[in-house]
């Protein structure tokens, strides 16, 4: 079986899950684009393989499909499943054209663009809401990690360093980061009327940036790490988030019932627009496009949920009757059962 991922972690982190189950039942490959994220997640239970790069570049889908056609007629694989993104495209068609068994993973509310054309060339879809209707999908949900651990939020912010008093906040860019929401969070940060926690996952690119401001700045009660692996620590100290709208974040957000300011991506084809709108809808979050006027309606939406203990609560609450994650396992088990039955 041979599982395609993309640079980002909301593509890859399923495809790896599902790698990581059926490694004990079949043969898999995962083909993996992104050089930090082998290297972060490599292992041996599976065969990782392509060319990695450190980060998309500019006519990289034309090398891409030579790859792709190199790989399939050297792996032969039985079935071939596109995690989403541009690279899954020339995987998914070539395979098509071969005759191979193909499938699609949409964790999104509605399609991203390479799945919206692919959607039609696959034999399978699995999806990750209840929001796209078609014959041949299946909601599977979305995987969250066994290791995405619930801790004492009391705890948590002690493990991080942050004063267990304080109210803290996480700005969350995503595995790649985003300069954007970075920029946004520092000025929020320098302008802010009262003390409070902060977590920020930056990404790699603004790291070293991030961690000189603070250290001269904020000095206490801040943790901040281009990547971590443990999540729960992360959501478990968390109180309110600033994030990009995927869908994996979405669905890590509602199992911790974090109240969030959503920000999304303007250039994932509306589909982050309308993950973060079903929130809305549901009245478990707060969503600000990406605008010149951006921050002073993330900067009043802000204040407001760090007095208002009663409308945190209503969007906790909210998000407690969002079932969109699912355990790993069962994630899996759902894929593999209707693969093979």
């Amino acid at each position: 079986m041979l599982l395609i991922s993309e640079y980002s972690g909301g593509h890859f982190f399923p495809a790896y899950t599902l790698a990581c189950y059926l490694s004990k039942k079949t043969s898999v490959y995962l083909f993996v684009p992104s050089l930090f994220l082998k290297n972060m997640f490599f292992t041996k239970e599976f065969k990782i393989i392509g060319k990695q790069k450190e980060k998309r570049e500019k006519g990289e889908f034309f090398y891409r499909f030579l790859e792709a056609l190199r790989i399939i007629l050297k792996v032969k694989p039985d079935v071939v499943i596109g995690f989403g993104g541009r690279i899954s495209f020339p995987f998914i068609l070539l395979s098509s054209l071969f005759g191979l068994r193909t499938a699609i993973y949409e964790p999104n509310t509605w399609w991203g663009k390479a799945n919206y054309i692919l959607r039609i060339l696959a034999k399978r879809i699995y999806t990750g809401f209840d929001t796209i209707s078609l014959s041949k999908a299946k909601r599977v949900g979305i995987p969250l990690h066994t290791s995405l651990k619930k801790y004492n939020s009391e705890e948590a912010k002690k493990s991080l360093g942050i004063d267990p008093s304080l109210i803290c906040v996480l700005c969350l860019g995503g595995s790649q980061g985003s300069s954007f929401l970075n920029q946004l969070f520092k000025k929020l940060i320098e302008e802010r009327k009262q003390k409070f926690g902060i977590i920020h996952l930056t990404g790699v690119k603004d790291f070293y940036f991030f961690q000189n401001f603070y250290g001269k700045i904020i000095k206490k009660d801040f943790f901040v790490k281009d990547f971590f692996k443990d999540m729960g620590l992360i959501y478990s100290a968390t109180d309110i988030a600033i994030t990009r709208a995927g869908a994996l974040t979405i669905a890590e957000l509602a199992y911790f019932r974090i109240p969030a300011i959503f920000i999304p991506y303007p250039k994932a084809g509306k589909h982050q627009l309308k993950n973060a709108r079903y929130l809305v809808e549901k009245k478990a979050g707060f969503l600000v496009e990406q605008n010149k006027y951006t921050f002073s309606q993330v900067k009043r939406i802000f204040y407001q949920l760090l007095v208002d203990e009663d409308l945190k609560r209503k969007i906790s609450d909210n998000l407690a009757g969002i079932k969109i994650y699912e355990k790993d396992d069962i994630f899996s088990d759902n894929i593999f059962k209707d693969i093979f039955s």
